[in-house]
């Protein structure tokens, strides 16, 4: 396993080098270093999570509140206003049913689950200012792409080091610094299917260290996090991720072969290290089968957990045929879920939440990156760009409600709003030529 580790790494002072020759100027500029600081942060939340917020928030408003090509960001501004304005509205509909409809909560409500405003503020707030700030970054793309593969690696050798050592958790499930078990394993899926856009997969080198990113994070969400919804919407992202270079690329049909390899390989050696621990994944993913079937109610053999989820389900479906246009509002999902705080399915959800409508806006919210996208250009980066955050989020959130939190639904708008400007700046470069990944 640790080949796949180390042998990218050799090439990481390297890939450091060329960099600074082809961005670093001899005139190095504040700006500069901000943007290269901001990319690190962004990449790094696979590990450090909400705890890097701040210091993103800052890197993002500071060089706009100087003034840095301010004519610049309003172009930016108005010539994605469907990204934007896609994004936007999730807020915008839940902050005037908070204000019109849901009402103030109070007593045990307010306790359980007080209406956070700022939540939807914030999320309305980062939208416009994220999309500005990552479109305003010239070398965005040579960024990303020689500082996020090292970086991901180097981050889950440090995850693997606190797994096989017994002084970070009294659990086997990672939690790192993000103090969340899913934010790793979520989100390195994403940066690992936006490294697969552009056309850097020109070396072999190059090409082989994407793959390794591929296998990490498998290994992250099976044996390290043992997060079995995040496992099946990697299956199903990198599946599809190989069916669009198999595909729509039908000359680099070997990209997705390799990719197909690299599933296995990941699975292979993620279940092998967790069963070589004590195969508690193997157990929550087999016990999962049970939750999809709705038959583990009064099974005694089910953990507590499936067994609750299958009839919280079963709860929410009930509730939902309810009210089904309007639900029930955003802080009455707590009573309802009971022990649970929430249904552990976003789709559910957003029915209790606002019904229909809500689910709409949810969906909606969803396919922002993708549809923003699809509208500039319909090449092959479209779809990996789309792909990257409707994949992991919409499978995965089958199995729980992440949106339900204030950082998941934060670092999602960050994430979203990185991935757009990406294939907006990717678009700029590859634009009228031919992308080849042979040797």
């Amino acid at each position: 396993m640790w080949i796949w580790v180390f042998y990218p790494l050799t090439s990481y002072s390297f890939m450091i080098k060329n960099l600074n020759k082809e961005v670093i100027s001899p005139a190095l500029s504040i700006w500069q270093y901000l943007d290269w600081a901001l990319v690190i942060c962004v990449v790094s939340i696979v590990f450090v999570g909400r705890e890097l917020e701040n210091v993103v928030l800052v890197l993002t408003v500071l060089p706009i509140l100087l003034a840095r090509n301010f004519s610049a960001n309003y172009e930016a501004l108005h010539g994605h206003l469907p990204f934007i304005v896609l994004c936007a509205q999730y807020s915008i509909f839940h902050l005037l049913k908070i204000a019109f409809w849901d009402g103030q909560p109070s007593g045990e409500l307010y306790d359980n689950y007080p209406v956070e405003a700022e939540k939807w503020i914030w999320g309305l707030v980062l939208v416009p200012l994220l999309t500005v700030r990552f479109i305003s970054m010239d070398n965005l793309v040579v960024l990303f792409h020689r500082i996020a593969p090292p970086l991901m690696l180097f981050l889950f050798l440090c995850m693997s080091v606190r797994y096989f050592t017994p002084y970070f958790e009294d659990t086997t499930r990672i939690k790192n610094l993000a103090a969340n078990v899913f934010i790793s394993p979520l989100y390195f899926t994403i940066f690992a299917i936006l490294l697969f856009s552009g056309d850097h997969l020109g070396l072999k080198s190059e090409r082989m260290i994407r793959y390794a990113v591929l296998v990490s994070s498998i290994i992250l969400a099976t044996a390290y996090a043992g997060t079995r919804g995040i496992f099946i919407g990697q299956l199903v992202s990198y599946l599809a991720l190989a069916g669009i270079f198999f595909i729509i690329h039908e000359e680099n049909r070997k990209v997705s072969l390799s990719i197909l390899c690299s599933i296995v390989i990941g699975v292979l050696l993620g279940f092998f290290i967790d069963l070589c621990r004590d195969g508690s994944f193997c157990e929550r993913y087999l016990l999962l089968f049970d939750v999809i079937q709705f038959t583990s109610e009064g099974e005694e053999a089910l953990s507590a957990s499936m067994s609750g989820r299958s009839s919280l389900y079963q709860l929410g479906f009930e509730r939902i045929l309810e009210h089904p246009i309007v639900g029930y509002g955003i802080a009455h999902e707590p009573i309802i879920a009971g022990r649970f705080y929430h249904m552990h399915n976003m789709y559910i959800s957003w029915m209790l939440w606002g019904g229909f409508f809500s689910l709409v806006s949810g969906l909606l919210f969803l396919l922002a990156t993708g549809c923003a996208s699809f509208i500039k250009s319909k090449g092959v980066n479209t779809y990996i760009i789309g792909l990257s955050i409707l994949g992991p989020l919409s499978i995965s959130m089958l199995f729980d409600s992440f949106l339900f939190w204030k950082h998941f639904y934060l670092l999602s708008i960050l994430t979203m709003s990185f991935a757009y400007s990406l294939g907006v700046a990717e678009r700029r470069i590859v634009k009228d030529k031919h992308i080849s990944y042979d040797d």
